[in-house]
């Protein structure tokens, strides 16, 4: 038997491993010219469909090799693209609308129901009261005291009435802090005392120094009658003053003790006051009283904000 040599075509032995005529080492290139089968190794003919040694289907472990790559290259492509959107979700971030709650404290009035004390006495009686609170002579200070007679024991007294100063005094007259006015308005027992002084519009800082200027009304606790003076040198300290008390509640005298201070201008104040009083034995009793009291209560209130995020949490929460 002979076979063909693979370069110059001429026949030789069958078992020749090289061409007598060239030379040509006739097994390489036969091993060149076959295939391995890919179960058992073996060199087949580069035609064949199945393997002459183990006898597996060679097309479809061809077949099952392409899709295998393809699988791998698919794979690899995921991991490429998944990847590079993992990074870019967790480096770039992206605005969103927030609804944030929060509390406030919110005042509202109520009816409460709440018990007092009425008392009436057995009769009323008014007294008018006018004194002059001043510096003592050529001094600062000045202190006084009035005596007012009633028919019967004093409970209590509504207080009114206004005061003036004078500063024409002395043969010297001066129009500095001369014929200021003010009202004052309050109550008195033998527990307490509070008088609400409204002074009306004066040069109390002075002529010439901020032209007219109205105080506030102010309330001083402990005091049947208050107001300060003038004062060129600095009235928002309020240093300069003249005041009054009463006691003697449950008997038939009352006393007014007033004091004056007043170190640079020293005018005199006039006060005119009215105690509209109850006299008497007294009788009380406990009645219950709506009065609108002021509460606070929590609420929660949101709003919006613009916040950040990444958007890998965007993604994640669709």
């Amino acid at each position: 038997m002979t076979k063909q040599c693979p370069r110059c075509e001429k026949h030789v032995e069958a078992l020749a491993n090289f061409c007598k005529h060239c030379g040509a080492d006739i097994l390489s290139y036969a091993k060149k010219l076959e295939k391995k089968c890919k179960t058992c190794k073996a060199f087949i003919d580069p035609l064949a469909k199945f393997c002459n040694f183990c006898g597996d289907d060679l097309e479809k472990l061809a077949h099952m090799g392409n899709v295998g790559l393809v699988i791998l290259i698919a794979l690899l492509t995921a991991f490429v693209v998944g990847g590079a959107f993992l990074i870019y979700g967790f480096t770039v971030k992206g605005p969103y609308t927030a609804t944030i709650p929060y509390t406030i404290l919110e005042t509202f009035e109520e009816n409460v129901p709440v018990l007092v004390e009425r008392c009436t006495s057995e009769s009323q009686f008014n007294h008018k009261a006018d004194f002059r609170a001043q510096p003592n002579y050529l001094k600062n200070q000045g202190f006084g005291i009035l005596n007012l007679k009633f028919p019967d024991a004093v409970n209590n007294c509504k207080i009114g009435g206004y005061w003036i100063t004078d500063n024409r005094l002395y043969l010297q007259p001066n129009q500095y802090c001369h014929e200021a006015r003010g009202n004052i308005e309050g109550y008195a027992d033998r527990f307490t005392q509070f008088t609400v002084n409204d002074a009306e519009s004066f040069d109390w800082k002075g002529i010439g120094q901020s032209n007219l200027y109205d105080p506030a009304a102010e309330r001083f606790d402990g005091y049947s009658a208050y107001t300060y003076l003038c004062d060129i040198r600095g009235y928002e300290q309020k240093s300069h003053y003249a005041r009054a008390r009463v006691s003697g509640f449950g008997t038939k005298n009352l006393a007014i003790n007033w004091e004056y201070f007043d170190d640079y201008t020293r005018p005199a104040v006039d006060f005119h006051i009215e105690f509209s009083c109850d006299l008497g034995s007294s009788t009380c009793a406990q009645v219950t009283e709506n009065r609108i009291v002021e509460k606070q209560r929590a609420v929660v209130k949101y709003k919006e904000e613009t916040k950040y995020r990444f958007l890998i949490s965007d993604w994640f929460s669709r």
